[in-house]
């Protein structure tokens, strides 16, 4: 790609050329006064670019091996950790923490699963409709896919930006497309397939881990749309556990039918 860059970069003059060219004052002050040279950063400033992505990209790989060893060892020696966990809690309640554990860990298997149902429909998706409108790099693009669910709502947009550009050097309307795609994709995935998946999966009803998501992306950010979906899970299973297995529900679906018939009525 890097190789490729200065013909994308003519490629996309050319197509901004085109699009104006009913306007040759605007056209002459958009692309004929912008050079190669202008567009394209010294090597100096590509260096130093280069350098910090290099460096930014081998913290995020140190810190995700960093996750993953933790994770490891948490699998292969779990029981130090778990009797940790259990003595913050009294003797009495320590039944219901194991509980609440065991049930979290049981859908946080789950979500990854979702992660990896969703993740591998949109690489499919992806792949078929690139390789319709001849976007380069096909297999890339799709490999993207299957990782871009672990950031919540955000990742499908991120992974949508390379290829859109791509195709923009090619054709206008073929990054228009293109767009329109990944748009229409991700919302039909993230507002109706992903959670409907993970409420499969997980055993999380959609409404929960959609309300938990916003709260936590306006709360927190990017960083808080990240740990929504196990945070909902963790929650459902602690008041299960803590607080709905205390409560007698006797009545209860009795009194929903009557709620759900006054809404009929209206």
């Amino acid at each position: 790609m890097v190789a490729n860059l200065p013909g994308y970069i003519e490629g996309m003059q050319d197509n901004l050329a085109d699009a104006l060219a009913d306007y040759p004052s605007l056209q002459k002050k958009v692309v004929e006064s912008t050079s190669m040279k202008e567009i394209l950063p010294s090597t100096r400033r590509l260096i130093t670019s280069l350098s910090r992505f290099s460096f930014s990209l081998i913290g995020g790989i140190f810190m995700l091996v960093f996750f993953f060893s933790i994770i490891l060892y948490m699998l292969i020696e779990p029981r130090p950790l778990l009797e940790t966990y259990l003595m913050f809690f009294s003797e009495e309640n320590r039944p219901k923490a194991a509980e609440a554990m065991a049930r979290s860990s049981r859908m946080m298997v789950g979500y990854m699963w979702s992660n990896v149902v969703v993740g591998t429909i949109e690489a499919v998706l992806i792949f078929a409709f690139l390789t319709y409108m001849d976007v380069p790099g096909v297999w890339v693009w799709a490999g993207l896919a299957l990782f871009s669910e672990m950031i919540p709502k955000l990742g499908p947009y991120i992974m949508a930006a390379p290829p859109v550009l791509i195709a923009l050097a090619i054709d206008p309307m073929t990054a228009l497309w293109v767009a329109l795609f990944y748009l229409v994709m991700n919302e039909l995935m993230g507002d109706f397939v992903v959670p409907k998946i993970r409420a499969s999966t997980m055993n999380l009803h959609p409404v929960s881990s959609l309300f938990v998501m916003l709260a936590m992306a306006c709360a927190f950010g990017i960083v808080g749309a990240l740990i929504a979906t196990p945070l909902t899970a963790f929650i459902k299973a602690y008041y299960e556990v803590f607080y709905l297995e205390n409560k007698s529900t006797r009545g209860v679906n009795r009194q929903i039918d009557k709620i759900l018939e006054c809404k009929v009525q209206e």
